[in-house]
């Protein structure tokens, strides 16, 4: 099962050179779990910083509490991300993230076959990224930031195929 986006259409002339670019390094980057589902590993999202959006699936205390989260991340809780693939471009690059990756891969695969084409669940969830030894934000305001989602680059448009 595949989301559309193959190396032909990451190839396609008729997208900007640098987007071009991260849909070729996505593709090098996806795995697919159990043969199916999406997942990019925690060192890949960690050396994208800004060019995708991390989106944060667990509970508020979860997200403040001694896993804490990732920086820069936003935050949807797993009952309220059945409409992401209305609130996000086809081509925007979506990672999500949970506490071991069991949940966000369930959610990722579900929002691949709604339509998004850059969307996967980061593998080992909050853990994965602790065990590669990446820093953590356990900072409360991310609470007050419930379903507000960051901004993404310019080639990044929802209109984009």
């Amino acid at each position: 099962m595949g989301n559309g986006l193959d190396s032909a259409s990451a190839s396609d002339p008729n997208i900007s050179a640098s987007e071009r670019a991260f849909r070729l390094g996505w593709l090098a980057a996806l795995r697919r779990t159990d043969g199916a589902r999406p997942a990019v590993s925690a060192d890949y999202v960690a050396r994208q910083g800004k060019a995708i959006r991390v989106v944060d699936l667990r509970n508020a205390d979860e997200l403040v509490g001694a896993l804490g989260h990732v920086p820069g991340t936003d935050w949807v809780p797993l009952h309220e991300a059945g409409d992401l693939h209305r609130r996000v471009g086809a081509f925007e690059p979506l990672v999500l993230v949970c506490e071991d990756g069991t949940r966000s891969l369930t959610v990722a695969s579900w929002l691949e076959e709604a339509g998004l084409k850059l969307v996967a669940a980061m593998e080992g969830g909050i853990r994965g990224w602790r065990e590669a030894g990446l820093a953590v934000a356990r900072h409360p305001s991310i609470i007050h930031r419930r379903r507000q989602l960051s901004g993404m680059p310019n080639w990044a448009g929802a209109g984009k195929q």
